[in-house]
């Protein structure tokens, strides 16, 4: 429904941890008014998520901030299951040419203070995001065509303002899916784990490299990440209190086989439940849940938080779209659509990797199965993939992984990339048919591109891919690939998506844009966003 209401700003993000910043950032680019609403006036300290995959690096890149990140990461380059003396049971050491679809490392350890400040400078450059820090929501009312949201930043400071739609990123206890009053499930991994980070006095080689310790005593975690941080993680027994594993003397303890204080300093312990946990809906109305308020998993995968980031990328580009007018509301409902199988794969893949953990200390205490008995289809280097992601935007009929997986990354031989010629737009990627051809783009409409490629380019692209496209793929703003045909049935497929994406004619092929400025539009009406 089309609201002629004027609101204080088209969307409210609560919470401005990485998967509220990232969100904010990518709405703020498009040029959205937004309003960001975090409780803590200052970037929590310590870290606490530790891995970055290659879909997350090319996000940031996406929002140029590849450079500022950069040094703060470091490759992941061995990864291992080991008895309790360190033999490797499993495992698999990343080659360094292994193939890289999205364009970098498949996967990094980063450290979170530094890529939070990151985030929340780029947020803070942006002249439509307000960030309102030391500040909770503590109201949330539907009305007509979209929310009035009250604040408080104080005993007696409160306030309403008003927002077209809000985005619930404000953790595991989240206030907004709390006055929605959406209920979670646990998906049946639930267990107390201690973890440490330290800080090697001597430092270590950045080898990027992550071990369960498969101990029938005591299960264990094991990580050399970026720079000189040390991590572990060490399941806690039942008659262990959470009080009791923090102290010094307890930690200092579980550390004695891999280092002692002369070598390192604790940079904090903390007991934690590692729950696997879902939202029961994950929008309502105009009101979204992402990240850790939708979903929580152990972290044996490191996907917890780039599986968060994925609900923004995912979600914030619809936003955009129906704002300008280019699509209908009911595109807001593939969010949940696509979103709540993809990521609920990956809280079953991570729940697998911990009860993988446990079945290889079950073989080390003798339970008489052969190694190669054990399922270690979950297990590291094992050869599974992130599944593809599912739903009506989908077009399955050409048979290809590509389809519901990003596609794949190409350098331009002009320094730039097929991401920079896409920008925020769909783009329909084809092989160029013409001897000799160059790389070229053309607008088709007002909201798609369509990209040529050489045919070195494409056999590059096929590679990638892993075996050879035969057509064009259509590729979303969030790089999903979302079809493979022709590009006259590619772009009518879009237009029955997005009627106002190819509304324009086409244009006469030029030389490739460096930029493409944001097409505005009218606002139009919310989703009632029914999972599926």
């Amino acid at each position: 429904m089309t609201s002629s209401r004027q609101f204080d700003f088209d969307i409210a993000v609560v919470g401005f941890g990485p998967v509220g910043a990232v969100a904010a950032c990518l709405l703020g680019q498009q040029g959205r008014r937004v309003l960001v609403v975090e409780r803590d006036r200052e970037i929590f300290p310590m870290p606490r998520a530790i891995v970055l995959d290659d879909e997350t690096m090319r996000l940031f890149r996406t929002m140029g901030l590849s450079e500022q990140i950069a040094p703060f990461v470091t490759p992941i380059r061995t990864v291992e299951f080991t008895d309790p003396l360190g033999s490797r049971l499993v495992g698999y050491d990343v080659p360094a040419d292994v193939p890289k679809p999205n364009g970098v490392f498949p996967n990094y350890f980063f450290h979170q203070p530094s890529v939070d400040a990151v985030l929340r400078d780029a947020v803070g450059r942006l002249e439509t995001v307000d960030v309102a820090l030391a500040t909770e929501l503590v109201g949330l009312e539907q009305v007509d065509g979209g929310f009035e949201v009250t604040l408080t930043s104080g005993r007696d400071a409160r306030r309403v303002v008003s927002a077209r739609y809000v985005l619930g990123c404000d953790g595991a206890r989240s206030t907004v899916r709390t006055l929605l009053g959406i209920p979670t499930r646990s998906l049946g991994y639930d267990r107390r784990w201690l973890v440490v980070d330290a800080e090697s006095r001597e430092g270590h080689d950045a080898g990027g490299r992550v071990s369960q310790i498969c101990d029938p005593q005591r299960r264990a975690t094991v990580i050399k990440a970026e720079r000189a941080h040390l991590r572990w993680e060490f399941q806690l027994a039942d008659d262990e209190s959470s009080d009791d594993a923090v102290r010094p003397e307890f930690v200092w303890r579980l550390l004695e086989p891999w280092v002692s204080p002369d070598q390192a300093v604790l940079v904090r312990a903390a007991a934690y439940r590692f729950h696997s946990t879902f939202a029961d809906r994950w929008c309502t109305g105009g009101v979204f849940l992402l990240g850790d308020a939708a979903h929580q998993m152990p972290p044996f995968m490191g996907q917890g938080m780039c599986t968060g980031l994925r609900d923004a990328a995912n979600l914030c580009w619809k936003l955009g779209k129906v704002l300008d007018g280019l699509a209908r509301p009911d595109l807001l409902e593939t969010y949940a659509q696509e979103r709540v199988p993809h990521a609920r794969d990956m809280v079953e893949w991570s729940v697998e990797v911990g009860q993988l953990i446990d079945a290889f200390a079950a073989k080390v205490a003798g339970d008489g199965r052969p190694l190669e008995a054990l399922n270690q289809s979950s297990g590291y280097g094992a050869g599974r993939e992130l599944a593809a992601v599912e739903g009506a935007m989908f077009d399955r009929s050409a048979n290809h992984r590509l389809v519901g997986r990003t596609a794949p990354f190409l350098g331009v031989p002009d320094g730039r990339s097929l991401d920079d010629l896409q920008a925020r737009s769909f783009a329909i990627v084809r092989r160029s048919d013409a001897a000799g051809a160059q790389w070229t783009s053309r607008r088709l409409g007002p909201d798609v591109v369509e990209v040529a490629i050489p045919e070195d380019g494409w056999a590059e692209l096929e590679r990638l891919a892993g075996s050879p496209v035969g057509g064009a793929l259509l590729v979303r703003p969030d790089r999903l690939v979302c079809a493979i045909g022709e590009p006259a049935e590619l772009l009518a497929r879009l237009g029955r998506w997005m009627p106002g994406a190819i509304r324009a004619p086409a244009e006469p092929e030029t030389p490739t844009p460096k930029t493409k400025p944001p097409t505005k539009g009218e606002d139009h009406g919310q989703s009632n966003c029914p999972v599926p």
